[in-house]
This record gives C-alpha cells, sequence and structure tokens, in this order.
C-alpha cells in the first residue's frame, strides 16, 4: 500500500464510524486488523471487521465477567487487547463515541506513524477520553492530510 492509500483507509474506516455512531452503535473492536482494504488507488474499498462487540451506545459492549477485578482486566488490555479504550474493557462502562476514538489512534500508530503531520492528533485520540477528537474532526484531518499528496 501507498502512504496515500494508508491514509485514505484510515480516513474511510472513520467515514464508517461515524455512520455507525450516527445509527446509534458503537463498534468498540476497531484494530488495524479490522480494516479490510482491497488497494486500487484513489478507488480502494474499505470495510470495518470485527462487528462481535458492536452494540447501541451508551451500553456495555464487555460481559461483566471479563470486567471483574481492576488489575486483573488492566493487565489484560494491555497484553491482548491493547487498542481497546481502558474505559470500554476495565471499567466496563456504557459505550460512547470516544471509545472507538482510541481505538482509531491505535490503528493510527499502527499504521501512520511515518506521517510526523497526524502524530499530534494520534497521541490525541489516546489520551484521556474527555480530550479525544471527535470522529468528525479525525475525519477532517486524515482528509487534509490526503489531500498532501495529490
Amino acid at each position: 500500500m501507498t502512504r496515500l492509500s494508508q491514509i485514505i483507509a484510515v480516513r474511510e474506516a472513520c467515514r464508517m464510524l461515524n455512520n455507525l455512531h450516527k445509527a446509534g452503535y458503537s463498534h468498540n473492536n476497531i484494530s488495524a486488523k479490522h480494516i479490510s482494504v482491497r488497494d486500487s488507488g484513489l478507488d480502494s474499498t474499505v470495510v470495518l471487521l470485527g462487528a462481535r462487540f458492536v452494540c447501541r451506545l451508551g451500553e456495555s459492549a464487555y460481559s461483566a465477567s471479563m470486567c471483574e477485578t481492576p488489575q486483573d482486566r488492566e493487565d489484560t488490555r494491555i497484553r491482548v487487547l491493547p487498542w481497546l479504550a481502558p474505559e470500554v474493557y476495565t471499567s466496563c462502562r456504557p459505550t460512547t463515541p470516544q471509545g472507538d476514538v482510541y481505538s482509531l489512534g491505535w490503528v493510527m500508530r499502527e499504521v501512520l506513524s511515518w506521517n510526523d503531520n497526524l502524530q499530534f492528533i494520534t497521541e490525541e485520540c489516546l489520551g484521556p477520553e474527555q480530550n479525544r477528537p471527535s470522529v468528525p474532526t479525525l475525519f477532517h484531518a486524515l482528509d487534509r492530510e490526503a489531500r498532501h499528496f495529490l
């Protein structure tokens, strides 16, 4: 994949995620392996996979059995599921769009680490829940960066 294709793939994942949120749902399991891309340049097809934990916004995506002891949950999240927002997995709180933003930030860190222009917003995505950008803000940042390649 070209660098432009990588940016476009993450941007399109943002678009799909925004539509999912508008419909009242949260994905809760976005990782680089859950973004499928059929790369054909500017006309790439992008699909979000890993929908096992999709739920309505405001519901908990993970069962109570996964949320028993705080330290065990955090250890598991860091080792096994680092792309999941801490508040989504370790506290079993109701889902919000910001949990998905955290996961997108993790994808950006993995896939777009070469791009210095996106480093700041990537770190914002991985920061405290209340400081994370919205999905539309993230989409526009990726769109601006893609235009630099055109």
